[in-house]
């Protein structure tokens, strides 16, 4: 009896065990098949959408066309001005240094820091040749030559001069750039703003070769061409000149300083030469 009890007992646990081991494959089987669903869908998911249009017209859709650039036409417009009438010639003169008071005489130390219109006691010329070319719209770039002088003026007569022993003269080289902006039908009418930047060369007080120089300049011409080939203008002159030295004096054992700057207003009058140069003949 005890025999066919523990019989019974073993083939009972032996049942219910081989459940247990067909359910644990069944949950791990779904659990595999699940998975496998999952990583097709991201696969699914991830794989890219197919393209209609080839990749070389995608490429030529990116890249623009590239513009050449071409000049119709070429402007050159040469240009005389004088100056009849200078309302401010403004010198201001800040110097500490020797001066010979005569020539050949024994130096003196002098220091000084003066300011002074000239333009009160002193006549002045101011006369400009420039010359400007055009290739887009209305910008204009060129140069600008001008000679500047005061008349029976010099601030130290013992130094060496240009061109005279009485007056003070200026030669100002310039590169020039302005805008011309047109009117009227046939656009004769001409608004001409521009500015200048260069340097100059002058007497030694003002230009000795051991100091910095400095020119700038601006104007604004209103001007009227004939025929757009030749005319006058009328306009107004700012020129600022800069001169700055620093040295040391071996005989008063001093250190030698000088800034000197003008400030120039002219009101001139001029004639222009327009020159067109069709590029596509």
């Amino acid at each position: 009896m005890r025999v066919l009890i523990s019989l019974l007992v073993c083939l009972y646990s032996f049942v219910a065990f081989s459940n247990d081991s067909i359910a644990i494959k069944l949950d791990s089987s779904s659990n595999i098949i699940n998975a496998t669903a999952v990583s097709d869908s991201a696969i699914n998911t991830l794989t890219p959408i197919n393209l209609d249009k080839p990749i070389a017209t995608q490429t030529s859709v990116l890249l623009k066309k590239k513009k050449k650039i071409t000049i119709d036409r070429v402007r050159v417009l040469f240009g005389l001005n004088y100056s009849f009438y200078s309302p401010l010639t403004e010198e201001k003169d800040n110097f500490r240094g020797s001066y010979y008071p005569v020539e050949d005489s024994t130096p003196v130390w002098t220091e000084r820091n003066t300011k002074n219109n000239l333009a009160r006691n002193h006549r002045t010329g101011n006369f400009q040749f420039s010359i400007q070319g055009n290739v887009w719209k209305g910008l204009f770039f060129g140069m600008n030559y001008q000679f500047f002088s005061i008349k029976k003026y010099k601030k130290d007569p013992n130094m060496s001069n240009l061109f005279s022993k009485k007056n003070t003269m200026f030669f100002i080289v310039s590169a020039q750039i302005g805008y011309v902006f047109e009117f009227l039908k046939n656009k004769a009418l001409q608004i001409h703003p521009s500015i200048r930047i260069g340097g100059y060369t002058a007497d030694d007080y003002y230009d000795s070769g051991k100091g910095r120089k400095f020119y700038f300049g601006t104007d604004l011409q209103i001007r009227y061409l004939i025929k757009n080939k030749a005319g006058f203008s009328l306009g107004v002159d700012y020129d600022f000149l800069r001169y700055k030295k620093k040295d040391y004096s071996t005989v008063f054992h001093k250190d030698i300083y000088q800034l000197t700057t003008f400030s120039n207003i002219h009101l001139n009058a001029g004639l222009f030469i327009n020159v067109s140069i069709n590029t596509k003949k």
